[in-house]
Order: structure tokens, then C-alpha cells, then sequence
């Protein structure tokens, strides 16, 4: 009976051991690899029949398929790409691809260089995806385009402690071509 008492923590310490191997080197493994997303958009449609005996008819339609990749290049650095694949279109585009310093500049400041969803509005900077709605404002797709305002540049955003809120600022630099580049495409037609 003694020799029972005394194994079960020697076996418990065992186990715990293994336990913590195990997250250690898991860790290690996804700290080399990327996080790598696959979001859809797909939506069901019902349309029903012209006469009350009728049944109707339920369609079934992909509107878009992304992949996000994102991942720690060091402690400072971090990259995100998007890939989308728009069913309708039949074409595959980066809809992002930046790299971002996360720390070590002065002022609590963060920098972001590549293709990126300009800060304009809340809507802009997201994807359809993370919206509670189905398809974009009518106002924001006449001003913005179809896929909203992005383009290739950089820029620097900080957060300022204001009492218990915090007030964001952001300073772009971008190609002059990310407003016009949707109404030339419009006008070439």
C-alpha cells in the first residue's frame, strides 16, 4: 500500500512532464507558421412560387472565397495577406498584403506598409465578411467602388490615452490613383 501512495505523484509528475514537453514544442512549431484562415461567403435564396401552389425554389449561391494568411515575422513585425476569389467574377486578386511594425517606435506608434484598406470609415477598413449586413451601402459603393477604397502605400497610426478612452490618429501616404482608379475603369466602358 505504500509503494501505491508514493507511484501515483511519481506518475502524475511523469504525465505533467510529458504534458509541458509537448506544449513546449508545439509552440515552437506554430510560432514558425502562419495563421492561415479560409472565409466564405455563401448565401441561400429563396424565391416563392407565383401561385399559392406552387412550392418556389431555394438557390444556393458563392459569392466570394477568401484566404487570409497572417503571422509573426518577429517579435516586432508581423504580415497579413488576403486572397480573394470572387465566384461571379472568376478572377483571383490580393485584396491585401502588408507588413506591420507592431513596437519598438517611439511614440507608441505602429506602421503598415503594402496594399490596405484605407481608414476611412468604419466600413471601408473591413471586410464584407465581418459585416451584420449583406451587401454594401449604396452611399459608400457609389463614392468608394465595388471593393472599396484600397491601395498600395504606408502609414502610421498611434493611440493617445484620453482618461479612459483613447483617441486613434493615422497618417497615410498612397497612390493618388486609389480615387480614380474605379471611375476610369467605368468611363473606359
Amino acid at each position: 500500500m505504500f509503494k501505491r501512495r508514493r507511484a501515483v505523484p511519481l506518475v502524475a509528475a511523469h504525465s505533467i512532464l510529458a504534458v509541458l514537453a509537448l506544449a513546449a514544442s508545439a509552440t515552437a512549431q506554430t510560432l514558425l507558421n502562419p495563421d492561415i484562415s479560409v472565409i466564405g461567403d455563401f448565401r441561400g435564396i429563396y424565391r416563392p412560387g407565383e401561385s399559392a401552389d406552387s412550392l418556389g425554389t431555394f438557390s444556393f449561391l458563392a459569392e466570394e472565397v477568401e484566404l487570409a494568411f497572417s503571422g509573426h515575422l518577429n517579435p516586432y513585425m508581423r504580415a497579413d495577406a488576403y486572397v480573394g476569389f470572387h465566384v461571379s467574377e472568376e478572377e483571383i486578386h490580393v485584396e491585401e498584403f502588408n507588413l506591420t511594425v507592431l513596437r519598438g517606435l517611439p511614440w507608441s506608434l505602429q506602421f503598415n506598409a503594402g496594399r490596405y484598406l484605407i481608414d476611412f470609415g468604419k466600413i471601408n477598413t473591413q471586410h464584407p465578411h465581418q459585416w451584420a449586413w449583406l451587401d454594401r451601402p449604396l452611399m459608400h459603393r457609389t463614392m468608394l467602388g465595388e471593393e472599396g477604397l484600397r491601395t498600395d502605400g504606408a502609414r502610421a497610426t498611434t493611440l493617445i490615452a484620453i482618461g479612459e478612452s483613447a483617441l486613434g490618429l493615422s497618417a497615410s501616404a498612397f497612390s493618388s490613383t486609389a480615387f480614380t482608379h474605379e471611375h476610369e475603369e467605368e468611363a473606359g466602358e
